[in-house]
């Protein structure tokens, strides 16, 4: 089975976590990334470049649903079996860079499995708006929390993660 792992990363956090899985399954690994790129938001819940109008900017439009201009991916999804797609959460919602992959390539996505890397992982709807956006069931979901990323507690997660998707075929 021929696997693409791709995502969007803000801070790099959830990028570790697409190279995770990507090592984990033997996949190819690509990511968004916005034409206009974003002052890194927030690292394990901690500030970083971005100013209060930035991260602002940022939430509202994860929360209103809008989307970036992003540029084209190294890899065409529709040339895979599965694509794993990723997110940062903001304010409980899909990036808008995320948001645009997946408008973009909606018609040519195969089967899709989904994770993300959260505050608090509890309180979002990420998964619910992906599964919108390209119309049909992921085959698996995992919510990482972001502060759990840089520890032993991540590669356990991952390895549940992608056993549930070798068991799919």
């Amino acid at each position: 089975m021929k696997i693409l792992v791709v995502c969007y990363s803000n801070t790099g956090t959830t990028m570790l976590v697409g190279e995770y899985i990507a090592q984990a399954m033997d996949a190819e690994f690509d990511v968004v990334e916005e034409v206009k790129s974003r002052p890194p938001l927030l690292v394990d819940g901690k500030k970083l470049e971005a100013g209060i109008g930035a991260f602002a900017k940022a939430v509202l439009a994860a929360v209103f649903g809008t989307s970036s201009a992003i540029a084209r991916t190294l890899r065409d999804p529709g040339l895979y079996d599965l694509v794993v797609v990723g997110t940062p959460v903001w304010a409980g919602s899909l990036t808008p860079a995320v948001r645009s992959y997946l408008r973009r390539h909606r018609k040519t996505l195969p089967r899709v499995a989904f994770f993300c890397t959260a505050g608090d992982p509890s309180r979002m709807r990420v998964f619910g708006q992906m599964r919108k956006l390209v119309g049909k069931e992921p085959l698996a979901t995992i919510a990482v929390k972001s502060t759990d990323v840089r520890t032993e507690a991540c590669p356990r997660l991952i390895e549940a993660f992608v056993s549930r998707l070798k068991a799919t075929g």
